[in-house]
């Protein structure tokens, strides 16, 4: 699959660690979605 390669598989980790940062900061995450 392409979305099993060593570069997507690091950007979504360091999209993850962003996100989750900002959440537990208490700032909105950049890629927040809302349900």
């Amino acid at each position: 699959m392409g979305t099993h390669t060593v570069e997507t598989i690091q950007l979504i980790v360091d999209r993850m660690m962003t996100n989750a940062l900002a959440a537990l900061s208490g700032a909105q995450p950049p890629d927040e979605v809302k349900v």
